[in-house]
């Protein structure tokens, strides 16, 4: 039976879900593989949405570039993600055989919702959802928080470094970019911010008025990281509790120095309005979907791939 399956992970194509369903940047493109359809006509059922335009083994890579300037380049094209463009067309092309594997360039025309239909003799015999959305920019700073007890006297509270902001901005893009066409931008270079007086070991949420007006108020998301995060102390410890890695309320998350890469993409997720503590695939974690981005709890966690559901969810509440 032919189906549509994805031709590199982690681009916008779950199929995974039944049936199998798509992602495409609103004036941009997405490709996907049917698999098994020679004989097959495809129909959109909902005429002018998009555009079809399958990679015959004629094409070359350069042919397929060049039917690709006629149309707008991908808006969720980051520096982060365009090798990976370029070893999808690649892939596409070489994949091409016009029997068990067709590509598929589908671009997105209009806004909304449709269903790409392969037929025979007017009976459909697969099919993939494909919604055509915005794309999204969320300008997001990177605040390193420190502290000040006197003019000569200041305590870098977190470990990290601006430096790091790089990486951490490109683990966003590789990520949201291609698969729920959201793009993280700096709203200004990652900088130290000092907060006068003390502050506790352990921060809370009780600290953060301390510190978050000086995040940048021209930032949809302001990032701070701290040394370490609780969103309370547990009564009667001595140390820390250790239950959290970061918190997020409405426009800021506070990361602590052991949460990584990881722990600010799960961020993002509650930023971009998921408040459920689920597989963040949406599919059980289990061997099947052993690539699904997770929410909780993390020892689940083995891969970058958002569900249809999620994606689609956060592209309309990342605004």
């Amino acid at each position: 039976m032919a189906r549509f399956v994805e031709i590199t992970k982690e681009w916008g194509v779950d199929t995974e879900s039944v049936p199998a369903r798509m992602l495409i940047a609103h004036s941009g493109f997405n490709l996907v593989l049917l698999r098994d359809g020679k004989g097959l006509t495809l129909q959109p059922d909902k005429k002018g949405m998009i555009g079809v335009h399958e990679i015959t083994k004629r094409f070359s890579i350069s042919k397929v570039k060049k039917l690709l300037t006629n149309f707008n380049r991908p808006r969720n094209l980051t520096p982060e993600t365009s090798d990976t463009w370029d070893e999808l067309l690649t892939k596409a092309v070489d994949l091409a055989d016009g029997d068990s594997a067709r590509p598929i360039i589908v671009t997105g025309n209009v806004r909304g919702d449709v269903t790409l239909k392969a037929v025979r003799d007017k009976r459909e015999d697969t099919s993939i959802k494909i919604a055509v959305v915005s794309t999204r920019t969320i300008k997001v700073a990177f605040n390193y928080v420190g502290y000040v007890m006197s003019q000569r006297s200041r305590h870098e509270h977190t470990s990290r470094e601006p430096g790091d902001a790089g990486e951490l901005l490109k683990q966003l893009n590789r990520i949201f970019a291609p698969q729920g066409n959201i793009v993280f931008q700096m709203s200004r270079p990652a900088q130290w911010v000092w907060v006068d007086g003390g502050l506790d070991k352990i921060v809370t949420l009780s600290d953060l008025p301390k510190f978050k007006d000086k995040g940048d108020p021209a930032a949809n998301w302001n990032v701070f990281f701290v040394g370490e995060v609780e969103t309370k102390v547990v009564a009667g410890r001595k140390g820390p509790a250790d239950n959290d890695a970061a918190f997020t309320v409405p426009g800021i998350s506070v990361v602590e120095d052991v949460g990584g890469k990881d722990t600010l993409v799960h961020e993002a997720g509650h930023f971009a309005g998921s408040t459920k503590d689920l597989v963040f695939g949406g599919h059980e974690a289990s061997e099947g979907h052993s690539n699904w981005l997770t929410f909780s709890p993390w020892k689940l966690r083995t891969g970058n791939k958002l569900n249809w559901r999620y994606a689609i969810e956060f592209n309309a509440r990342a605004k």
